[in-house]
């Protein structure tokens, strides 16, 4: 309890903590200024290489000039820039008062720079020192995760509540086509899924660093959406022995973490490598994946868990009916397992009693021995009587005190001999599972020679493989089951279904074949 109250509190401060980020990061409405009236926001670089029908304004220092430029908030057709621009000495001017000048239309400019694309913009900037911008406040909306920075929360929730309800659906189906199909069928479905979203990212027009390479940049992208999907598949497969709340933590960072970490390496490398081509090189944004990207990888994070979250709840209910009913089909089995204990007990006893009635008047040394052999059976047994299972070692230890009171009735007539495997001792089997079957072979297993009975036991690979062996005539093809075999019989169907054998074989000699698999616990 106290692991998931820490996890909840670890994902629910994550995402607290990303949309505050989202929020308050650069990029968003960053009034800096304001005099007569005029608002002036913040003006980045990227802002002035790839500008909208905003006015802005920027200027450059080298020594004791200043270059003030301005972007009267159009553009010309073919997505060309003009650019406004004033040289002066004058030491009392700064970006703020020239802007305001601007923006009243009192600043006669000395030079006019037209027709300027995006590459040549990026050139001009990248030989600014000391870039300083600033641009008209017009609009409520900045640059955050999703494009609209103060509708961060909102736009977050609802996408975030669309990929959950995707999540939902998508593993459901998943879950559903696993079982039919196998594990493959979720790297197919998802993969698909991934390469229509990489389509759409290549085809959108982002970028982080201006002047750029069109196939870097659809490098960047592709692999920014690719690798941290493969680190996921990867994630899922390592931690399908991982309880429920540690591989839904582990699976939530990793699409965060993996998708911020890959991206700013791919960043680092592709700036560095375009930057050696072209010296004007600009970086416009953070290294990093886009923020776009980084907004969507937090959305599906949270809607994929919130969607596990709810599937795992909805197998616990069923899973919770399943347990009531194989409680109450336990409890059933467990007063028939009692039922058949109690009846075999009072068998073996008739049986025993007889034994000791008829050497009482003939032997009495041979009937205090059955007397004490019969009580320490019954002591062994009484003192475990609500146990189902027992160790093969103890099941011989049992079968002692039994074949000291047949060893004595019968004399030198039987002959037993226990072959116990010393890796089999600890193997698990229905308590007072052999001893029927013993008295089953010394009932049956007269001979010229008198009773031989072996019984053999094992352990191969999984199984435990008990033999026993008996003198007698060969089994017969109409032959009728005793309530000992029956007994046997019912133990093992209801405590190992499906999950025994049983033989009764004439070839290469008499003998009954019953083998125990270990790998369920009863």
């Amino acid at each position: 309890m106290n692991k998931l109250v820490g996890y909840t509190v670890l994902v629910l401060g994550t995402i607290g903590f990303l949309l505050i980020y989202g929020l308050v990061k650069p990029g968003m409405k960053d009034i800096i200024y304001e005099k007569n009236g005029l608002q002036f926001e913040n003006l980045t670089k990227q802002e002035a290489i790839n500008p909208t029908n905003e006015s802005f304004y920027f200027l450059s220092k080298a020594n004791n000039n200043l270059t003030f430029y301005h972007y009267p908030g159009h553009r010309n057709t073919g997505n060309k820039i003009d650019l406004s621009v004033l040289n002066t000495k004058d030491s009392t001017e700064n970006l703020h008062s020239l802007s305001i000048e601007a923006a009243n239309g009192n600043i006669v400019y000395t030079e006019y720079l037209r027709d300027l694309d995006q590459r040549e913009m990026a050139v001009l900037l990248s030989r600014i020192d000391g870039f300083q911008g600033m641009k008209l406040s017009q609009y409520t909306y900045e640059n955050g995760w999703f494009g609209y920075i103060d509708d961060t929360p909102i736009i977050f929730i609802f996408i975030g509540f669309i990929l959950f309800i995707l999540c939902l659906i998508i593993n459901s189906i998943l879950h559903i086509l696993g079982r039919r199909f196998g594990s493959s069928i979720r790297w197919l479905v998802s993969g698909i899924l991934i390469l229509g979203l990489t389509f759409i990212a290549v085809k959108g027009n982002w970028w982080i660093w201006f002047p750029y390479s069109q196939t870097l940049n659809t490098i960047r992208k592709t692999a920014t959406i690719i690798l941290p999907y493969l680190l996921y598949m990867f994630v899922i497969n390592r931690s399908s022995d991982f309880d429920f709340a540690d591989r839904e933590v582990l699976k939530f960072f990793t699409i965060i973490l993996g998708t911020y970490a890959i991206g700013f390496i791919i960043s680092q490398v592709g700036f560095a490598y375009d930057s050696s081509i072209d010296s004007n090189v600009v970086m416009v944004e953070n290294h990093g994946p886009h923020p776009l990207i980084i907004g969507f990888s937090i959305a599906f994070a949270t809607g994929n868990l919130l969607a596990n979250l709810v599937i795992h709840m909805i197998k616990m209910r069923g899973s919770e009916k399943i347990l009531k009913k194989t409680e109450l089909a336990l409890g059933t089995s467990s007063a028939n397992m009692q039922s058949l204990q109690s009846t075999i007990n009072p068998h073996f006893l008739y049986n025993s009693l007889n034994s000791i009635a008829s050497t009482a008047k003939v032997d009495g040394e041979k009937t205090e021995k059955m007397a004490l052999a019969l009580s320490s059976f019954y002591k062994y047994i009484t003192n475990k009587s609500d146990e189902n299972v027992t160790t093969l070692s103890e099941e011989i230890e049992m079968l002692d005190n039994y074949l000291k009171i047949e060893k004595i009735r019968f004399d030198e007539v039987l002959t037993v001999d226990l072959d116990i495997d010393d890796n089999a001792t600890e193997c698990i089997l229905p308590r007072l599972l052999l001893q029927p079957l013993l008295e089953n072979a010394i009932k049956y297993g007269y001979s010229e020679n008198g009773i031989n009975v072996q019984l053999t036991a094992n352990k191969v690979e999984d199984q435990l493989v008990i033999r026993i062996y008996d003198s007698g005539p060969d089994f017969g093809s109409d032959m009728q089951i005793g309530f000992g075999i029956k007994s046997v019989t019912q133990k093992l169907n209801m405590l190992y279904p499906d999950s025994h054998t049983i033989e009764f074989n004439n070839k290469p000699t008499k003998h009954i074949l019953i083998e125990i698999s270990q790998n369920i616990t009863i």
